[in-house]
């Protein structure tokens, strides 16, 4: 991984898709399942399915190897960041555990038999360890973990010691490239926990997250502002905790180095998204969060 963002074979920049999350937590979360692997031509067809994940770079700061990018793709106007689709959605059924890798928009698939080691159902070198350190061929780790203490009840956390196994989550922690370039994730997370302890102390909660920061040693990051920060009392978030309203790059080698992003939420439908650039792009899409039209900058109708 070169650039603090991978994707398959090549690991270049990773992108998250806009989609609807439908498996490892609420819809709203921005993160997504996504297919083992993209091949885009020139006309931004992937050729694997037939679909057109729109995609383009909100904005980058830096160059070189630490550089870090903000970049969207998918077939949907609700839109997160790159860094946020990196988690395992782990899943049990009999005596086979399946781990799915989301690496922004690619995915490993890994099964377990009767608690065995974790093989890659690409067959490509890569490895998965029981404690959710994955390997890539070229020699990337990316750990993953649970970003919040846990109460030792069930959890919808997979590091969690009693995590409820067929369904739990685990989010990125570190990438860790060949050469040593480190970047390092922050989650904002959200917890509902019954209001009675179980008998051995221990509290039953499930939890809901949102990408804060992802950062690298060479001094790159990138931090996000919402819609909202509230959380109604005894209820997990809304569809407004989990929308960016902005991000922030930066460059903490050089005092007040930073570019902007920002986000409007036009409709249910349509989100106009201002890059770092300072141009408007918007983004139409139907009621299955499907694009219907994109309005490049300075067009007055959809392109």
């Amino acid at each position: 991984m070169n650039r603090a963002c991978f994707r398959a074979a090549a690991f270049g920049c990773a992108l998250l898709s806009t989609t609807a999350l439908t498996t490892p937590a609420d819809a709203q979360s921005g993160q997504t399942a996504e297919p083992y692997r993209r091949a885009i031509d020139a006309n931004g067809v992937n050729l694997v399915d037939g679909s057109f994940p729109f995609l383009f770079n909100e904005g980058a700061i830096g160059s070189g190897l630490g550089a870090v990018s903000v970049e969207r793709h998918g077939n949907g106007a609700y839109g997160a960041s790159n860094w946020q689709n990196y988690y395992i959605y782990q899943t049990v059924s009999g005596s086979t555990t399946t781990a799915s890798v989301v690496l922004g928009d690619f995915s490993e698939n890994f099964t377990s038999t009767s608690g065995g080691a974790f093989v890659a159902a690409s067959g490509d070198g890569s490895t998965l360890s029981s404690g959710y350190t994955f390997t890539a061929s070229d020699g990337t780790t990316v750990t993953f973990g649970a970003p919040a203490d846990d109460q030792y009840g069930a959890s919808n956390l997979c590091g969690h010691v009693n995590a409820n196994p067929n369904g739990c989550v685990a989010l990125a922690d570190t990438i860790t490239a060949p050469n040593g370039l480190t970047t390092t994730f922050t989650w904002d997370m959200a917890s509902l926990c019954s209001t009675t302890y179980n008998p051995d102390g221990s509290l039953d909660c499930s939890y809901a997250w949102r990408l804060a920061s992802a950062s690298n040693s060479a001094g790159y990051g990138v931090a996000f502002s919402f819609v909202s920060n509230t959380i109604a009392f005894h209820s997990l978030p809304s569809g407004n905790w989990y929308k960016r309203s902005g991000a922030t790059l930066s460059n903490s080698n050089v005092s007040g180095a930073t570019r902007s992003i920002s986000y409007s939420y036009v409709s249910s439908t349509v989100t106009d998204v201002t890059d770092a650039g300072g141009r408007t792009w918007r983004i139409t899409s139907d009621s299955a969060n499907r694009i219907t039209g994109v309005r490049f900058p300075g067009s007055s109708s959809d392109d």
